[in-house]
């Protein structure tokens, strides 16, 4: 009954996440914004995250990539795995009025590990991205820089937030209140992701 659910959940991810490309348009704010919806709706830890993320990266189709994916996974026959990791760091702090919100950058990892889980090494990652708990909140930033040494990655983009949001004053961490978006300063996030 459980492997059933399990299936079930799978396909439901799936079908979601395929309804949802199918239904994007060509603006920026529409597509991160639909991205996020989509990839919340995937567990954690798992090849469904990880093949989405490097879907919009390659051009090919979610289901490509998950395919391929499997494939991969299912051929490797030896005492290591391969295994999916999803990993947040905070970045910093949005503050406004009395209150600060967490920004954070996520990360999905491919790694080979060993039977006991421990990491071998990093094989591939995931299109990085950065949110804010507790807001709508969308990264208008450069390229993300992204170096990769044998225990980590560091990950950095240079940009603001854009906060959807209403009732808010300039000051602190927001700097401009247009008629649909308010900016936040011009900031560097960073984080070190071991692996």
């Amino acid at each position: 009954m459980k492997i059933k659910y399990q299936k079930f959940k799978k396909n439901f991810s799936i079908f979601i996440v395929v309804f949802i490309l199918s239904t994007l348009t060509a603006k920026a704010s529409v597509v991160d914004e639909l991205f996020f919806e989509a990839l919340d709706t995937m567990p954690q830890n798992s090849i469904e995250r990880y093949s989405y993320c490097k879907s919009l990266e390659s051009g090919k189709s979610y289901l490509e990539v998950l395919k391929e994916e499997i494939l991969a996974r299912d051929s490797k026959n030896s005492k290591e795995k391969i295994e999916y990791r999803t990993v947040s760091k905070k970045v910093a702090d949005i503050s406004f009025g009395n209150k600060k919100y967490p920004a954070y950058i996520r990360i999905e990892l491919k790694v080979l590990a060993k039977e006991d889980g421990k990491v071998i090494k990093l094989l591939d990652y995931g299109r990085p991205i950065a949110f804010v708990t507790g807001l709508k909140a969308s990264w208008n930033g450069g390229d993300y820089n992204i170096d990769v040494d044998k225990d980590r990655i560091r990950v950095s983009s240079t940009g603001e937030f854009f906060l959807g949001m209403e009732n808010i004053s300039v000051g602190k961490d927001i700097i401009d209140i247009g008629n649909e978006n308010i900016k936040t300063k011009l900031m560097t996030i960073k984080c070190y992701v071991r692996y």
